[in-house]
């Protein structure tokens, strides 16, 4: 299904007017946002350690692709580099040497970028400020499509081109769920981390309801202090939220919609 939601977080994107990086879970829109909302000049996206995809969708060294993004920035244009988390740091320094010209907007898909680049050795710090694109709000959904349940769904985008109601994602949730499980062993990766058969035994319960770590722990059979350190680990990935409740215990559940 072809179909492009609105965001409240477009004018933030269209407004930047300083050097920004854009954080967030794999396949939460940012990368649609930024070429929806802001009016670039040049846009890369990192492949590996060595190339690089220009806008053209030519694959050329990083140093090339790079050369342009100076270019660009020097002239008082504005840059995009996507992927960023793919980008070796040796690059950093000599990226930090372009500022404060022009204007570099950083799209990171996964939360260990946040902590490298504000970290204080690092040679970004001062010169790049954060912004984190979470999944599209249920009110700027809703709006649009006048559907509740499906509104539900639709709040993580990369669900959209393959349903176009509820009951299809009934009848098709065998081939969903592998999606899902290569989708979340991408955001492993990209957290330089391992999806490990427990990370995935702990959302798989999450997902079916239980969600105290106490039952968690007696379901695949861990101790529980390991399975509550996973679980807050899954939540920085933002594969699991967090939510405070007036108990002592924390509320988990999985953070996509359509597999609560």
């Amino acid at each position: 299904m072809r179909l492009h939601l609105r965001r409240r977080e477009e004018k933030k994107i269209a407004s930047i007017k300083n050097w920004t990086l854009i954080y967030g879970r794999r396949k939460t829109g940012k990368t649609t946002l930024v070429k929806s909302a802001l009016k670039y000049d040049t846009y890369i996206i990192i492949g590996d350690v060595n190339n690089a995809i220009t806008q053209s969708g030519e694959i050329v060294r990083i140093e090339k692709a790079l050369e342009e993004v100076k270019r660009t920035l020097k002239n008082g244009g504005i840059a995009v580099i996507d992927e960023f988390q793919r980008l070796p740091e040796i690059y950093w320094s000599l990226i930090a040497s372009w500022a404060p010209s022009g204007i570099l907007v950083a799209i990171g898909s996964s939360y260990g970028i946040v902590n490298k680049v504000f970290d204080r050795n690092s040679p970004l710090l001062g010169i790049f400020t954060p912004s984190e694109i979470v999944l599209i709000s249920y009110e700027d959904v809703l709006s649009q499509l006048n559907d509740p349940v499906l509104s539900v769904l639709y709040r993580d985008p990369w669900i959209i081109p393959f349903i176009e109601s509820y009951d299809e994602l009934k009848k098709r949730i065998k081939e969903f769920s592998l999606v899902a499980k290569g989708l979340i062993g991408e955001v492993f990766k990209e957290e330089e981390r391992q999806l490990t058969d427990l990370y995935y035994k702990i959302l798989l319960t999450l997902g079916e309801g239980v969600w105290r770590s106490k039952e968690i722990a007696g379901i695949v059979q861990r101790e529980e202090p390991t399975i509550t350190s996973m679980i807050n680990k899954l939540a920085k990935m933002r594969l699991v939220s967090k939510i405070l409740t007036l108990g002592k215990e924390n509320y988990y559940k999985v953070s996509s919609p359509p597999f609560p």
